[in-house]
């Protein structure tokens, strides 16, 4: 058996909160997308989220200039949740694969992880693959099977193993939807900076993964029967992806994304770090929730 773990070096997490949300305007001309409600949390409590159940302690988040202090004052510098949370700036919506450029300084020539800040994941076994995946020495991308492949980038096999991936196809080919969150190797970065803009003057994330999968095959975890993802960037995304978190934390009386809780049972801090984060929370059902926790 293939030890997919041997020497894999500390892994770091970028996540891409920048972009100019036109899909979701008006509603993004006054904040940033990432900081939008969804149902109970800022959007970007469940792309952290992410990184987190990864067992990923230090993030690069990428933000737009006049959002910097915001986010600054939403997640601090992280160590409240016993990680360390630094910022970059991307004003421009480059693409992307610049994200990896931008924090070519963070990675320190290590593996990393990149999110994309509109992401939601939620499902049965979805942490055990994102630790596996984190753990591996092999590039990794996430997929579902979608029923509008037009807005996605879609995976096209041949033998079982990725052909290539062609970004928001105008024809019928599959789908296989790549998913907003990438395990990429250390040389992700310097590949990133071989790609020229496509023709919306971007580089591309799926002719990254193109590159590097004419290299070296991409690993592809599809989601389990029954997980759910929600591209939350535009009005009915976001509106459904509440709509799912409202009753799934209704039934289960637990709740999706609590980053203060991932902290608690990942082990980023202790039980009375923990309870004096929540004793310092305005009273509500998400102070109520916490309360109830026990370690």
């Amino acid at each position: 058996m293939v030890d997919n773990h041997k020497n894999v070096p500390h892994r770091r997490g970028i996540l891409l909160a920048g972009g100019q949300a036109t899909r979701l305007y008006p509603t993004s001309k006054s904040c940033s997308k990432h900081l939008l409600p969804v149902y109970d949390k800022p959007m970007i409590y469940y792309s952290l989220s992410l990184l987190m159940l990864s067992g990923i302690t230090e993030v690069f988040i990428i933000v737009k200039s006049d959002d910097l202090l915001q986010y600054q004052s939403l997640l601090k510098d992280g160590r409240h949740l016993g990680m360390e949370i630094s910022y970059g700036i991307q004003n421009q919506p480059n693409g992307i694969p610049e994200a990896l450029i931008l924090a070519e300084d963070f990675i320190k020539d290590g593996p990393v992880c990149l999110v994309l800040g509109d992401n939601i994941l939620f499902g049965s076994g979805l942490q055990a693959q994102l630790s596996e995946a984190s753990k591996s020495e092999f590039n990794t991308i996430f997929t579902q099977n979608v029923k509008d492949p037009q807005r996605f980038g879609i995976v096209l096999r041949e033998n079982d193993k990725i052909k290539k991936i062609i970004e928001k196809p105008s024809f019928p080919c599959g789908t296989e939807a790549v998913l907003g969150i990438y395990f990429l190797d250390n040389k992700a970065c310097k590949l990133a900076k071989f790609l020229t803009p496509s023709e919306r003057n971007e580089i591309e994330i799926v002719d990254l993964l193109n590159l590097i999968n004419e290299t070296e095959d991409l690993a592809v975890k599809q989601l389990t029967r029954g997980a759910v993802w929600f591209d939350a960037g535009t009005p009915n995304a976001l509106l459904e992806a509440s709509n799912f978190i409202a009753a799934v934390q209704s039934r289960q009386n637990s709740k999706i994304a609590c980053l203060e809780e991932i902290a608690l049972r990942m082990k980023f801090i202790g039980s009375e770090s923990f309870f004096e984060l929540v004793s310092e929370m305005p009273r509500g059902s998400y102070c109520d929730y916490l309360e109830q926790i026990n370690d």
